[in-house]
């Protein structure tokens, strides 16, 4: 009797080990990729997390750092994305670093839920534009570029971009992995650092015990913006906060300590965790230290990205989700919209409908498409007169329920020499014109008739990428001219 009282125990023992494993958020959390689908950009390139297994003590998390969602063009980058073959390893319990802490280093530092590679805030270079610290007799005491300065130009409509290797990633707030103007409820966990912590989007509860409104996570860093870089790069080349040593940590000044983050109650963590979050400014534009810090907080084990598996390690597999649209685009084919969507799963999903807007504002419907079990499906929207168009897809469930996705234009002009993709833009703006031969302006006006930016297209170059993170919100238009042709497209500017 004995025996059997001790052997029931242990079940209940074991069973309750398990379910405790598959309910913790490093487990339960990635976006896997359970029927092989590709990137939308580069079929080849399968995409997000390919699997997920855990041990007592660890996750394994099997990914390609390439995303689901449409990735580049990338403006003044040579690389391509890889497949990483990344087998990576995470504690399932995180533990405080009481030590020295370990520094996050250049590279990988932790995996968003997608399985794409998270890097610091630094580019990899000093302000000398080399690696070496020690040049010409003189030590750069540390004055590493900013990422964003120096590479945003290169970040796709997502922002991110591949590294040498092929690395696709993101140094700042991933776009196109979550909604980041949801500013009612409580962000979701967008990845994992490396120490195990999770790392949430900017929006958490006002206080760390769980209460109060949601409030944008402000980060404790603060832009020097007087004196002078001793042995440093001068300011009238590199302005303040082109280095990451520019911003200074501060205490009291935001909501998140020196590592970006905090200790704190979330809808994941209901007894309390510590936690990195996305920093972003009121605008929405990325806020230095845009994710981790120079710091882990946590204790880094041997973690690397060329794990093997364990034998005998639980494979968690994720139960089916209702329609997620990852991947919505509409490309222009002569006077003929292409427009294209993945979804992952179908769950009780009854139909598509596809609206179009001239104004971004009063939509129609101009196809209904059934759901039909399948990942990928494309319409035409043919023969279209000059002028901007944007597009939307209702997904539309059994009961009647339904949500739209994001909106995605495209503009058609005469000879279609222009279009202008992630519009409306957020950050960066994107133009390709096909007209190579002469070198064409481009200006930015906004509703009032006033050039509120201007950018030159060299000889031969038809693409470039505009910073538009210091425009206001609201709509502009795009001229394009040379000594012979002018062409005008509509711009929404949208936080």
């Amino acid at each position: 009797m004995q025996f059997r009282k001790l052997k029931i125990l242990v079940i209940i023992l074991l069973l309750s080990k398990n379910i405790f494993s598959q309910s913790n958020p490093i487990i339960t959390t990635w976006i896997q990729n359970t029927s092989g689908q590709s990137n939308p950009s580069y079929p080849s390139l399968e995409c997000n997390v390919q699997s997920v297994y855990y041990t007592s003590t660890n996750s394994y998390i099997s990914a390609s750092s390439i995303p689901g969602y449409v990735i580049g063009p990338w403006q003044n980058n040579p690389n391509a994305p890889a497949d990483q073959n990344y087998v990576c390893k995470f504690p399932l319990t995180p533990v405080v670093n009481n030590g020295t802490k370990t520094n996050t280093g250049l590279g990988v530092v932790g995996l968003w839920k997608n399985g794409v590679g998270i890097f610091n805030a630094k580019d990899g270079r000093y302000w000398n534009n080399t690696t070496q610290q020690f040049v010409n007799g003189i030590t750069n005491s540390g004055w590493n570029r900013n990422a964003k300065y120096f590479e945003g130009v290169s970040f796709d409509s997502c922002k991110g971009h591949p590294a040498p290797g092929g690395a696709y990633h993101h140094h700042i707030s991933p776009k196109c992995l979550y909604n980041q103007d949801e500013t009612a409820y409580h962000s979701p966990i967008l990845g994992f650092a490396w120490d195990g912590y999770p790392i949430y989007g900017p929006y958490a509860y006002t206080n760390t015990n769980g209460t109060g409104a949601i409030k944008r996570m402000v980060s404790s860093y603060v832009l020097t913006s007087s004196g002078s870089r001793t042995n440093g790069p001068p300011v009238n080349t590199y302005p303040w906060g082109s280095m990451c040593e520019d911003y200074v940590y501060t205490a009291g000044s935001g909501d998140l300590d020196a590592y970006n983050g905090r200790t704190c109650v979330t809808p994941e963590y209901p007894s309390g965790t510590y936690a990195y979050f996305v920093t972003i400014e009121a605008d929405g534009t990325p806020a230095y230290p845009f994710v981790l810090a120079a710091q882990y907080y946590g204790i880094v084990p041997s973690t690397s990205t060329n794990n093997q598996i364990p034998s005998g390690a639980t494979q968690y597999l994720p139960p089916p989700l209702p329609v997620v649209l990852f991947n919505f685009t509409v490309q222009l084919s002569g006077n003929d919209a292409i427009i294209s969507w993945r979804a992952e799963a179908e769950v009780n999903l009854s139909n598509y409908v596809i609206e179009r807007s001239n104004d971004a504002v009063n939509f129609e419907k101009i196809f209904n498409q059934p759901a039909l079990g399948k990942s990928l499906y494309s319409q035409k929207d043919q023969n279209l007169s000059k002028g901007s168009y944007y597009y939307r897809i209702k997904s539309v469930n059994l009961d009647e329920t339904f949500e739209y996705s994001k909106i995605v234009t495209i503009a058609v002009n005469d000879q279609s020499s222009m279009m202008v993709h992630n519009n409306p833009a957020g950050d960066v703006l994107t133009i390709q014109h096909f007209d190579a031969i002469n070198e064409r302006t481009i200006k930015i006006i906004d509703i009032q008739g006033k050039e509120v930016k201007s950018e030159i297209m060299p000889v031969g170059t038809t693409m470039i990428s505009i910073d538009v993170q210091t425009l206001y919100a609201g709509i502009y238009f795009i001229n394009i001219s040379d000594n012979f042709n002018r062409t005008s497209s509509k711009l929404v500017i949208s936080r």
